[in-house]
């Protein structure tokens, strides 16, 4: 979020809780450098358009967060919003 919002929600009586990081990385600047493991495979999905990439998604954001405060899994509708 933004300091900007962060801000903005401030000062309309929010107080941040928590926060997070998401970071991301095009794929073409990913290292090629990095030694193979046949267990994780890197591969562009557009959930939008497969609905299998958007079911993919989503259990594993609900399996990613479970264990964090004030969790709520996360439906599929909600995640394609």
């Amino acid at each position: 979020m933004t300091s900007t919002r962060i801000a903005l929600l401030k000062s309309e009586g929010f107080t941040l809780t928590r926060e997070y990081l998401v970071m991301w990385m095009p794929l073409a600047e990913f290292s090629q450098d990095l030694p193979s493991n046949p267990h994780v495979r890197i591969v562009v999905v557009d959930p939008l358009r497969d609905e299998n990439a958007l079911r993919t998604l989503t259990a594993l954001e609900n399996a990613a967060f479970v264990e964090h405060f004030n969790y709520r899994p996360t439906a599929e509708e909600e995640y394609r919003s």
